[in-house]
């Protein structure tokens, strides 16, 4: 097998406190023909300091500095520099095992795959859990992540991450899918997602509605490839994943949350998938959690689902 020439890109934004982390782990790849782009988005803090002087004594590691833009456009900034054959994704404050990489180019490469994707431990203050990845879960866009996957690099070069909108994984990976759809999922837990509690506390606002955005962007794109027939099952179960339960779930951290918010939540879906309640991929895969929640969100059960999520957040709130 040849060692094709591998590009990271890692988007930095006020990481001080985790790049060295980040880049020692990827210093220690078993596969050495790497190049890593580490992209500073304007950061604020100390981050192009602790990156200089992290990376000095490795030619493989490239800095760059762009103005403050997001996480979207930092990888996409990286993306237009890049030279190798593949291209994978690190956040700054993550970190991966020495044989991430080389299991990743080992599996996409060996079977001509467009893109592989490994397992990975979500790292929490106090303890941490192991993903368990399958086709489901890649075909329903249920782990849409950019990082813990290696791609093909010509895959970039139409498709970008859309700026400016949280959730911007969600608004590029179903896309990538559909026009890229062989994949293939290695067991391996190799990536570490590094878990912060302020990514949920504190920074609920109008935002966490992006997500309508970002699925808007992707059933449009699929209509207008007339490939909307083909997927819609499964566009299905991403508005019930990422809408019904993900984004009402979040919006139950903000402190003025009320019934009227599950209500008008729900009418997005509805409005699209009035029989979403029937997905046979949802009562498939969804866990016994998930299926009771949504028997009582279907059947407007709407103050057991409010008191429900309340009291989940009051027990999450005292683990962070």
């Amino acid at each position: 097998m040849s060692k094709d020439l591998i590009s990271i890109v890692v988007p930095c934004y006020n990481v001080e406190k985790y790049v060295k982390q980040c880049i020692d782990s990827i210093k220690k790849q078993s596969y050495d023909n790497i190049e890593v782009l580490m992209i500073d988005d304007g950061a604020k803090d100390k981050t192009s300091e602790v990156i200089k002087s992290n990376i000095k004594d490795d030619k493989r590691f490239k800095y760059y500095k762009k103005k403050n833009g997001g996480l979207s456009d930092a990888r996409n900034y990286g993306l237009k520099y890049i030279k190798g054959k593949y291209v994978c994704f690190i956040d700054s404050d993550d970190w991966v095992k020495k044989d991430y990489v080389k299991k990743l180019y080992e599996a996409v490469s060996k079977g001509n795959y467009d893109v592989a994707i490994c397992n990975y431990i979500s790292k929490f203050v106090d303890k941490e859990e192991y993903s368990d990845i399958t086709d489901y879960h890649i075909k329903n866009y249920i782990t849409p992540n950019a990082w813990n996957k290696i791609y093909k690099a010509e895959i970039f070069k139409d498709i970008k991450f859309p700026v400016g909108k949280w959730y911007e994984d969600l608004g590029t990976f179903p896309i990538i899918n559909m026009e890229y759809p062989k994949f293939t999922i290695i067991k391996d837990a190799l990536y570490y997602y590094r878990q912060n509690s302020n990514s949920i506390m504190n920074h609920v606002d109008d935002r966490i509605y992006n997500v309508y955005d970002d699925i808007d962007g992707v059933e449009k794109y699929a209509k207008n490839k007339n490939y909307f027939e083909k997927y819609k099952d499964h566009l299905e179960v991403m508005n019930i994943y990422h809408v019904l339960v993900g984004t009402i779930y979040r919006k139950s951290y903000d402190k003025n949350f009320k019934i009227k918010d599950i209500k008008e939540i729900k009418k997005y879906v509805v409005n699209k998938y009035p029989k979403w309640y029937k997905s046979k991929i949802m009562k498939k895969n969804f866990s016994k959690g998930y299926k009771i929640y949504l028997f009582f969100l279907n059947y407007k059960m709407y103050l057991v689902v409010y008191l429900f999520l309340l009291k989940l957040r009051k027990r999450n709130l005292r683990r962070w």
